[in-house]
């Protein structure tokens, strides 16, 4: 077994880490061990992908997964991610403050909304020809801000539709000359 492909069986697994083969299975339930399945003729195999153990240390340390690996990872990024955008707003003060500092030019504003105006000229389209505006990028009437609904009051239209009136006992079911 080379170090690249280090995937073996759940008994191989088994023997390697020294536990049950319930205790493998779950550790790949937990996500602590990666699996891969082969198909084997008419059957699927279950194919256990094992950790990097260090060598030089007596004891056995946990295993660890590659998504596991991953998750660490990712929140380092985040770690780092969350200082850079600290550090890039105290140089943004810093900036602010610096050209407050001066008297005779107002320190600009943080964000600027730049308004587009609509390109005049000639009519793009020729004589004879109506062009209509998307209705899904320009709609006709200026968009109301809506007010949020629970779900259950927005399908309440619904459940009306389907709503159905309480079944019939099976007297009330027969027809009118079978009940005399």
């Amino acid at each position: 077994m080379s170090d690249t492909d280090r995937t073996v069986s759940v008994t191989a697994a088994t023997k390697y880490l020294g536990v049950s083969r319930t205790s493998i299975w779950q550790m790949i339930a937990d996500g602590c061990l990666d699996t891969t399945i082969v198909r084997r003729g008419s059957r699927f195999v279950t194919r256990v992908h094992l950790p990097a153990l260090p060598l030089d240390s007596g004891d056995i340390a946990a295993p660890r997964s590659r998504t596991s690996q991953l998750q660490e990872q990712v929140e380092r990024l985040t770690h780092a991610v969350e200082s850079l955008s600290s550090m890039l707003e105290a140089v943004g003060r810093d900036r602010d403050s610096l050209n407050a500092g001066h008297g005779d030019t107002p320190a600009p504003p943080r964000q600027q909304r730049v308004e587009m105006e609509p390109a005049t000229g000639p009519d793009p389209f020729p004589a004879g020809v109506t062009a209509r505006p998307n209705p899904m990028t320009h709609p006709a009437a200026k968009l109301r801000p809506t007010c949020v609904v629970s779900r259950d009051d927005a399908l309440e239209p619904v459940r009306e539709l389907f709503r159905r009136d309480p079944p019939r006992p099976w007297w009330r079911r027969l027809p009118i000359t079978a009940r005399a």
